[in-house]
């Protein structure tokens, strides 16, 4: 996970909470701070401790961390997806800086691979060819992927044109297996439903019978 201790500052701030309040008991403040600013890492249980003393719930952490997340990754294919449809090589290239510096400050695979969408769209734009390491780092990861989400079908979207026809082929027919497996799924789903709906339909409609008689 990443920005752990941003979005923990985030919380504390909102909650209008010292450093020396929450901190207190758990670890120093100097410790707290460097942790805030994403400088060094805690134990497990410091962190659940800081979690139990601003009263938010893992759950609702992960989700804040989620959205946080969500947000800059939209945020970076609009203005990339901006800069190509305009041809615009130095709007490009700011964006494709600021996924890098992003990267540095919050190292971890999702960020990794947006970044590497971004050099492959510029590359697509540019026509030129996506460095060898980050076409077996993107093929790894969607081919290592079981249940593809709308990251990983943004992703394959967007660089498809780095990656060689026969990768390409392969990844689409596992998409499509997925997609028919998941619609599987959605049909049993909606039988089961059916199923206990006209199930509980019949008891109901049974006891209203009773009460009738």
């Amino acid at each position: 996970m990443e920005k752990i201790g941003e979005l923990i500052n985030h919380f504390r701030e909102n909650k209008g909470m010292s450093q020396a309040e929450l901190s207190e008991g758990i670890l120093s403040k100097a410790q707290l701070s460097k942790f805030e600013r994403d400088l060094t890492k805690i134990s497990v249980d410091k962190f659940l401790a800081l979690l139990e003393r601003l009263h938010v719930t893992f759950t609702e952490f992960g989700n804040a961390l989620a959205i946080q997340e969500r947000l800059y990754e939209q945020a970076i294919l609009e203005d990339i997806t901006k800069a190509v449809i305009n041809n615009n090589k130095d709007q490009a290239q700011l964006v494709k800086e600021r996924a890098e510096q992003h990267l540095k400050k919050h190292h971890g695979k999702y960020n990794q691979l947006t970044l590497i969408m971004v050099k492959a769209m510029i590359c697509d734009m540019e026509k030129g060819t996506l460095p060898k390491a980050d076409t077996k780092v993107l093929a790894d990861y969607l081919f290592s992927v079981d249940g593809w989400t709308h990251f990983e079908l943004l992703l394959f979207g967007n660089t498809m044109s780095a990656l060689s026809l026969v990768t390409v082929n392969q990844l689409a027919r596992e998409l499509a297996a997925q997609i028919n497996e998941a619609w599987a799924i959605h049909q049993n789903f909606q039988l089961t439903i059916n199923l206990l709906y006209n199930g509980s339909y019949a008891v109901i409609t049974d006891k209203n019978s009773l009460c009738d008689n």
